[in-house]
């Protein structure tokens, strides 16, 4: 390279990088690496070269050198055109200008995630948003998510975050200071549409496309048996590696095994506000003081009548038998059960139990069961989403003949329901909502 510089009039190659080159006054203005011995071919061009060899502690900060690495670029290809310099380029130089200096694709590089399509209502999307953070959390990335925008006033960290990212802000969000605007933005989902529709093209796009990638749950070449997206496995790696912007389009996309391990802070970030907490526990401080144990029931009616010809609707009579099936398992000690409804009920069905009524609104009453000793209900998000919320085990009613076993609950990770495809799913349309 030095030779094909002196060949074009330039003089000496370190006059060059002194007095004309703007890459050296673009380099000594940020921490570039120091360790420009380790590019011996290129060292008179810059230090910047150091980018090329793996020596440069800026992957840190990749935009910032990106920006700064393709202004030399575009300036050395100019010099290619006036001067031709592709064809004076000594023969033994190890490496192409461009390879010299290309921004280099960085697999362990920070991304930001955008969740790209609402699907459900709230336990869907809360579900689907946990997975993400847990993923997000053990890669060093950024979430954001717009679909949560008609939730967001629900939880706590969420109510004053306009992108509703994760990892969790300590700043609030520019528009919470105009609640005017912060409101507008959120019900006109302008956020959301903007994302949804970046998705698509912003892959195609010249200038940012090959910094930008789509997933969907389409992709059948990712999908395991259950048609479930690992988000953790080595060929989705592969497929994000050096993106930095990464839109998930899709409901499929589970993580549990980091869900398990990252699971206290995904709860913090999307803990239910303190209003909506202090109504929970008020409504679950009056069966504690009756009894040893306290069941949460997830009586879902409504939409499960029909959905799916009703294989999830059970009638009081199926709750009771289960409900006396599950206090025999306490030998010794007091039972009482917290009923949660999308429909009114009578507390005469389910005697001689101890029974109470849940709050009443959708989220309240998802956070007040979590703070049950157990959550029972049938195969739903809701019941997933109570369960993990309040770290507290699970069992899935699947069937009117089921035998509960408390013994085999375990706290849900959220994992796909057994049985139900996303397009079954999506059709659940109650106040609870899926």
């Amino acid at each position: 390279m030095g030779l094909a510089l002196r060949r074009i009039g330039f003089g000496p190659p370190n006059g060059i990088i002194r007095s004309a080159c703007p890459i050296y006054s673009l380099c000594t203005r940020g921490s570039c690496c120091e360790k420009v011995g380790q590019a011996p071919h290129f060292e008179p061009l810059c230090r910047a070269y150091s980018v090329r060899c793996g020596a440069s502690p800026i992957f840190s900060q990749p935009r910032r050198w990106e920006r700064r690495v393709t202004c030399c670029v575009s300036f050395f290809d100019r010099l290619k055109r006036w001067f031709s310099i592709h064809s004076l380029v000594a023969v033994n130089d190890p490496l192409p200008l461009r390879a010299c200096l290309s921004f280099p694709s960085d697999p362990m590089a920070p991304q930001t995630i955008y969740v790209a399509r609402r699907f459900g209502r709230l336990a869907n999307r809360l579900v689907l948003t946990a997975h993400i953070a847990a993923y997000a959390r053990e890669r060093g990335h950024r979430v954001v998510n717009y679909t949560l925008h008609s939730y967001a006033h629900l939880f706590e960290h969420l109510q004053h975050d306009l992108a509703c990212g994760f990892p969790v802000s300590r700043r609030r969000s520019w528009a919470s200071y105009l609640p005017l605007v912060h409101s507008s933005i959120r019900k006109t989902r302008v956020c959301y549409h903007t994302v949804r529709y970046a998705s698509k093209i912003a892959p195609t796009l010249p200038i940012v496309g090959h910094r930008s990638v789509s997933i969907d749950d389409s992709a059948t070449d990712l999908m395991d048996a259950r048609g479930v997206i690992s988000l953790d496995q080595p060929a989705l790696q592969a497929r994000l590696a050096g993106k930095s912007r990464v839109f998930v389009y899709g409901w499929q996309f589970r993580a549990p095994e980091l869900l398990a391990q990252h699971a206290d802070e995904v709860r913090d970030y999307l803990r239910p506000a303190d209003a909506i907490a202090r109504v929970a526990r008020q409504s679950v401080a009056p069966l504690r003081e009756v009894a040893d144990v306290v069941v949460g029931i997830h009586r879902r009616q409504g939409d499960y009548r029909t959905w799916l010809g009703g294989r999830y609707y059970f009638d009081d009579l199926a709750y009771q038998r289960w409900m006396h099936q599950i206090a025999g398992q306490f030998p010794g000690q007091k039972v009482a059960f917290l009923v949660c409804s999308d429909e009114p009920w009578d507390a005469a069905s389910f005697a001689p139990h101890s029974v109470f009524a849940g709050p009443g609104s959708a989220f309240a009453d998802i956070t007040a069961l979590g703070l049950c000793n157990l959550v029972v209900g049938p195969v739903s998000t809701f019941s997933q989403w109570a369960s993990f919320a309040g770290n507290v085990p699970l069992v899935l009613l699947t069937g009117a003949d089921l035998r509960v076993d408390v013994s085999a609950s375990r706290v849900s990770m959220g994992d796909v329901l057994p049985g139900i495809t996303p397009d079954e799913l999506s059709t659940t349309g109650t106040q609870h909502a899926a």
